[in-house]
């Protein structure tokens, strides 16, 4: 049977809402659609969260609260003396009586990530310093190799002045018969002519890099992991509030 009940309800909500309007007390705009259910469902079984699916909760739980704290400000004006009041707000506010939102949690998530979208160096310092490491190390092996490209002692074995990175490492256009002179061999050309050498130089420095970046790769892993269980434990009221 047809649920009138419910229709005469929400023609009820609209008009207050148009009430609302009229006392320019509209709802806040919102930046997600709430579907969120896949996202908490596909952590149902100790599976880590990506980054996206965390910005996306962190969004709909920034909606919830402040659709809470709207419809909060709208019971105060029922209990207020405003004369200008036609209308007494009952539907709209019970639209709120499933609505909660850790604040420690939606507060950790926001400032979660940085304006990129990746996680925060500043709201995590190990991450932060980490990463710093890295791209110093990184630096400093670029002007290795940068150097040997100048270098008198390469150019004639070289067959261009530039450098390509294979599989992380960085390697320099070397003619075929000097392959054994430079380095490791990586990566060769179609016709073999050329092969792509990491220079013995910036091999240790390299293999030093990528056990930063694994550190720095675990770092991210722990964090999201961190994130992923707070969210789970709220899973309940979260499901709630956007049901």
């Amino acid at each position: 049977a047809p649920d009138f009940q419910g229709v005469i309800d929400r023609f009820d909500a609209l008009r207050e809402y148009d009430e609302l309007c009229r006392l320019n007390q509209k709802a806040p705009s919102i930046s997600s659609n709430l579907n969120i259910r896949p996202i908490l469902a596909s952590a149902e079984s100790g599976s880590i969260l990506e980054c996206d699916d965390i910005r996306e909760i962190a969004r709909a739980l920034k909606a919830i609260s402040l659709t809470y704290n709207w419809l909060r400000e709208v019971d105060k004006l029922n209990k207020s003396d405003n004369d200008n009041i036609q209308e007494n707000f009952v539907h709209i506010p019970r639209l709120g009586r499933n609505l909660y939102v850790d604040e420690d949690l939606r507060l950790l998530l926001e400032t979660a990530f940085d304006t990129e979208g990746e996680l925060s160096s500043s709201s995590f310092p190990e991450l932060g310093k980490l990463r710093k490491e890295v791209a110093i190390m990184r630096k400093q092996i670029l002007s290795r190799v940068e150097s040997m490209l100048k270098s008198s002692q390469f150019s004639s074995m070289l067959e261009g002045k530039y450098f390509s990175e294979v599989n992380g490492r960085f390697v320099l256009p070397v003619q075929a018969t000097h392959k054994n002179t430079v380095g490791i061999v990586h990566d060769s050309s179609r016709t073999g002519k050329t092969v792509y050498v990491e220079p013995k130089e910036v091999i240790e420095p390299t293999n030093d890099m990528k056990q930063k970046e694994l550190l720095l790769k675990q770092e991210e892993t722990r964090i999201l992991r961190s994130l992923s269980s707070k969210i789970m434990k709220n899973r309940e009221d979260i499901e709630l509030s956007v049901s």
